[in-house]
């Protein structure tokens, strides 16, 4: 499910992971010009 994407490459970004991963695990935040995502297991990609 789709959460409310606040620019387009916020919704590029979730649609991509959505297609591929399962969002169960995954959670993605994003804040301005920087994302991050972070799995159940802790691990954390941040891009700026």
């Amino acid at each position: 499910m789709m959460k409310k994407a606040k620019s387009i490459a916020e919704y590029a970004v979730r649609s991509w992971l959505e297609e591929r991963f399962n969002m169960h695990y995954i959670k993605l935040g994003v804040d301005g010009n920087e994302a991050m995502i972070k799995d159940d297991t802790g691990s954390v990609y941040v891009k700026e």
